[in-house]
């Protein structure tokens, strides 16, 4: 249920949506494939959250 909320937050446009789908994907399967391109979403949009995860995953 909190993923479909998530993703309908998130495909509307909502920056913390795409930020926190991102998030639930990493601590379902430790593994960002799926979470990269929504907190890259968030970002572009100026999420200082997602900005930040995806600096530290790029190291």
């Amino acid at each position: 249920m909190a993923e479909s909320l998530l993703r309908q937050s998130a495909e509307a446009g909502s920056p913390e949506g795409m930020a926190e789908l991102g998030d639930l994907f990493l601590s379902k399967s430790r593994l960002s494939a799926r979470a990269v391109p929504w907190w890259r979403r968030a970002a572009e949009l100026g999420h200082t959250g997602a900005i930040v995860k995806l600096g530290t995953i790029a190291r």
